[in-house]
């Protein structure tokens, strides 16, 4: 039986829906208006759209914090050069912070996972062309890989975790330099035991730092013997230990929105501090503080992208270790001892205390020269279909033609090589060739 609205049931209709809704007498029996009702379905979905928000609330404020941790994570890894490499000036003491280093002994039955869910030797499904890869003595290469532990699935080795950043470290003993090569984080590869590419920063997850390895080694043609992947997330401290940095910014960096000060401003609600603390109103040659320049770093959409992010990242790097230089002996040790005890790599204790000791007092400059991997126009990007049918916004390199370019501005020269497998959606060569032009 039913009751139009806004009029109360009688008695007898309360008794009868009462016997109808339930054989047991002594159920209590909700008699409310459908008024009522509807006022309590009413503050129902009230309840339930504020309870929406603030999840989306909640949601939002932990994508803030990625974000922010991927940026501490995008400066602290350039620093591995530092960790590892630029212990320069602590002679004294050297060997007490080589110790702090966490080494790592290679060995032949290194595991991954593969497409199939199986866990399986790295050797058995990666093809050795090790014959193939370009090296020249006095020559080495270092792999730098910033990674996030506290993913759930993280395991020791860098299993589980994806790569954040994917760096070359160029030890060149001749020239006495120092080069870094930046590698996209979203740049299509083929991982071994993998039919289907994918972005490369996913063979961390599936086989650690090994497994990256191998995947850059056989998409360059490039002798990677050794790896240190880094793991921190209090950049600030260190830039402030160093301290600070100076960069030259640009009013557009400066106020845009996107950039420095709108940056700071999330960082600030992040940790607390005045929405205003720490604004910078200059423009040129500036100095930064730790929380300023982790904002500077993470700047994307004023200029080319990552691109010129990573340009900035390498003016950080540059002036801390120029500021780092003329900090005392003692700030030196307890700054590298920072950074070192979260450095994790296959170089041993003797291989470090020779850099430090015999090639860092040689080298001719601080300036670190930089080079993009895949460089401008060696590349198409897009949110693409065809690998990720639900659509994946990713970078295709043509690989072949990236080759060349890298072995010749690491070693001066290029070699022959057997062709790498192509990218769905890469540029073609004659594409290349008019972008140069």
């Amino acid at each position: 039986m039913s009751t139009s609205k806004g009029k109360k049931p009688s008695q007898n209709q309360k008794k009868q829906v009462a016997k109808a809704s339930s054989p047991n007498p002594t159920r209590r029996v909700n008699t409310s208006s459908p008024k009522k009702d509807d006022d309590s379905l009413s503050r129902k979905k009230s309840k339930s759209s504020q309870m929406k928000t603030r999840i989306r609330q909640l949601e939002a404020k932990k994508k803030r914090k990625k974000r922010v941790k991927r940026a501490i994570l995008i400066v602290i890894t350039t620093l591995v050069a530092i960790a590892i490499i630029l212990v320069l000036g602590v002679y004294f003491g050297g060997k007490y912070l080589i110790g702090r280093v966490q080494t790592q002994v290679d060995t032949s039955d290194a595991s991954m996972i593969d497409e199939f869910g199986s866990k399986v030797l790295i050797d058995s499904v990666a093809s050795d062309k090790s014959d193939q890869f370009l090296s020249e003595e006095g020559i080495r290469n270092i792999l730098l890989i910033g990674i996030d532990s506290r993913n759930e699935d993280y395991a020791e080795n860098g299993e589980g975790s994806l790569a954040d950043i994917i760096m070359i470290l160029t030890i060149d003993e001749k020239e006495k330099v120092l080069k870094l090569s930046s590698i996209q984080r979203d740049a299509y590869a083929y991982v071994p035991g993998h039919s289907e590419p994918m972005k490369i920063n996913a063979a961390m997850s599936y086989g650690g730092a090994t497994l990256l390895l191998r995947t850059v080694e056989e998409h360059l043609r490039i002798d990677l013997e050794n790896y240190a992947y880094v793991d921190i997330s209090h950049m600030e401290r260190i830039i402030d230990m160093v301290g600070g940095v100076v960069v030259p910014l640009t009013d557009e960096e400066r106020s845009a929105e996107g950039g420095l000060n709108s940056l700071i401003r999330e960082q600030n609600v992040l940790f607390g501090s005045p929405s205003e603390y720490n604004f910078v109103y200059e423009t040129g040659d500036v100095w930064l503080n730790g929380r300023q320049a982790v904002a500077y770093a993470r700047i994307r959409h004023i200029g080319n992208g990552n691109y010129t992010r990573s340009q900035r990242q390498i003016i950080v790097l540059e002036s801390m270790l120029k500021n780092y230089m003329n900090v005392s002996l003692p700030d030196k040790i307890g700054i590298i001892s920072d950074i070192l005890s979260e450095v994790v790599t296959n170089l041993q204790g003797e291989e470090i205390e020779q850099y430090v000791m015999q090639f860092l007092p040689s080298i001719m400059s601080l300036q670190i020269e930089n080079m993009q991997i895949p460089p401008e126009g060696y590349y198409h990007s897009d949110t693409y279909y065809d690998v990720i049918k639900r659509g994946e916004w990713s970078i295709r390199p043509n690989w072949n033609a990236v080759i060349p370019v890298v072995q010749e501005y690491i070693f001066g020269v290029t070699e022959e090589f057997e062709p790498v497998l192509e990218i769905p959606k890469e540029p073609s060569v004659s594409e290349i060739e008019e972008n140069k032009e």
